[in-house]
């Protein structure tokens, strides 16, 4: 009898022990899960860009329409500069190239994917026209010179190698031929670059990463185009530094210091310093422009400032002080590009505005242009 009841109660603790184990597996699943959901992402080199939708497909604003990029699902991350690059949550690195050999007409033609070798386990990629970084899960970041490559770009030959002073890193971002990084600790260091040479010639006393002064608690970097940067803090400010000519990074012509330079003559005003961006709180996402920024509040509401030079504001000649932009509602992601906005609605619907050379905006596909204050919904889904 004894031994029945030792067998029963053993049978017993057995089966709770399965049942708590299969209930932490399921548990661990779903934040693996969650954990590698794509999130929506814009960017853009000129008057093109890419996107990353919900369901982690990349798309590509080519043929005066946004089309799929063949291959490119299961996607995580993208930047589009000379090239397009794409992470896949396998932590690969793809490169779209632009297609020289294909008809010389203005929409983006590309290659086909070129899986990029050494990167394994990233997590970020970001690109200019020159110069490309990738973050990966171990905090460092590997860097290579986008101009190596050949033309046709159908082969991947460039040399792509770690840079020893970044480790640590939670965020990078290329842009105008600087690297931002930021630091697990919530620093941010920030290299310079000469268009042309090659990132093992810079290793040396030609380029130094410095810690960005006066700048801590720093949660996340900016995205966008603009030569100046913007972060946004742990509290939800934003922070900037960098040039300000015709208030492009502050709104305001008074702010930054005359600066000039013995070959390319008057600079324009820069700001050496981060200051803080007024009028701006609980933000969680900012994007620097050629001549405008935007900004995206917890409550899904866009702001803009800058030396605006695009039709989003009266008078369209002066510079314009954070203000929030009224035509638009409930965003979850948003891009500033040269001379345009970008943003995706919470509903998985593409906006954009501002001045495109190109089809951009427009709705009218036969002229290729919208140059207006008002987001035209770009349509991409059936």
């Amino acid at each position: 009898m004894l031994f029945k009841r030792k067998k029963r109660l053993a049978t017993m603790t057995l089966s709770i022990l399965l049942s708590c184990s299969i209930s932490y597996t399921m548990v661990s699943a779903a934040t693996v899960e969650k954990i590698n959901k794509p999130i929506p992402k814009i960017s853009s080199s000129g008057d093109n860009f890419s996107f990353l939708d919900e369901d982690g497909q990349a798309w590509l604003l080519g043929e005066r329409k946004p089309t799929k990029i063949p291959g490119m699902n299961h996607v995580v991350d993208i930047s589009h500069g000379g090239d397009i690059y794409t992470v896949k949550d396998d932590g690969s690195v793809w490169m779209y190239a632009r297609d020289y050999e294909a008809e010389n007409t203005w929409y983006f033609s590309i290659t086909k994917p070129i899986q990029l070798p050494v990167l394994k386990n990233i997590t970020k990629v970001s690109t200019d026209n020159a110069y490309s970084a990738a973050l990966d899960r171990d905090g460092r970041v590997w860097v290579w010179n986008s101009t190596k490559l050949g033309q046709p770009k159908l082969a991947f030959d460039a040399k792509i190698q770690a840079v020893p002073d970044l480790k640590k890193i939670v965020d990078i971002q290329v842009t105008v031929g600087t690297l931002i990084a930021l630091k697990e600790d919530g620093t941010v260091l920030q290299g310079k670059y000469n268009y042309g040479m090659d990132w093992n010639e810079l290793q040396g006393a030609e380029v130094r990463f410095h810690q960005v002064p006066n700048l801590t608690h720093v949660a996340k970097l900016g995205t966008g185009q603009g030569r100046h940067h913007l972060v946004i803090k742990e509290d939800g400010t934003v922070w900037g530094w960098g040039p300000n000519g015709d208030g492009a990074l502050t709104g305001s012509l008074d702010e930054g210091q005359e600066t000039y330079s013995t070959t390319l003559g008057y600079l324009g005003k820069q700001v050496p310093e981060p200051i803080q961006i007024q009028g701006l709180s609980k933000i969680k996402e900012v994007s620097s422009g050629a001549y405008h920024n935007l900004a995206l509040s917890e409550d899904g509401t866009v702001w803009q400032w800058g030396g605006i030079h695009i039709n989003i504001f009266q008078g369209f000649d002066k510079p314009v002080r954070p203000t929030p932009f009224q035509a638009i509602s409930d965003v979850q992601t948003i891009w500033a590009a040269q001379d345009y906005s970008v943003a995706m609605k919470k509903d998985g619907t593409l906006w954009t505005w501002g001045k495109m050379r190109r089809w951009g905006a427009s709705l009218n596909f036969e002229t290729g242009l919208h140059d207006g204050q008002l987001p035209v919904e770009v349509p991409y889904r059936s």
